[in-house]
């Protein structure tokens, strides 16, 4: 099958104009006259503060990784966490019992 000369005109042409303003667009979004980039320091103050255990901190000083500055060493210490963590356990399974519950070491 072939085609005519004048089809293959026809159909180059449309596929041209229809391809035509199709560019591709920028990716960075354009700024406003007058305005400029916000600083690092600018956009550091308005990153949240996230806390990190110790042991990451730990980590981190043995390998020698430097960790952002918004990382925040915790306000408790391990023996806190600790202390805390064997009360909640101890006062769930207190009330687990109370509901009823068993004490089986294989759940």
């Amino acid at each position: 099958m072939t085609l005519k000369r004048s089809t293959f005109v026809a159909v180059s042409a449309a596929a041209v104009l229809s391809l035509a303003g199709t560019g591709v667009a920028s990716a960075a979004p354009a700024l406003p006259a007058g305005s400029s980039l916000p600083t690092v320091e600018q956009l550091s103050s308005q990153v949240p503060r996230v806390e990190l255990p110790n042991e990451a901190y730990d980590l981190a000083d043995q390998f020698g990784v430097q960790l952002p500055e918004f990382l925040a060493r915790p306000g408790v210490s391990n023996a806190e966490l600790n202390r805390v963590s064997t009360d909640v356990t101890a006062a769930t399974a207190a009330h687990l019992r109370k509901q009823g519950h068993k004490d089986d070491t294989n759940a």
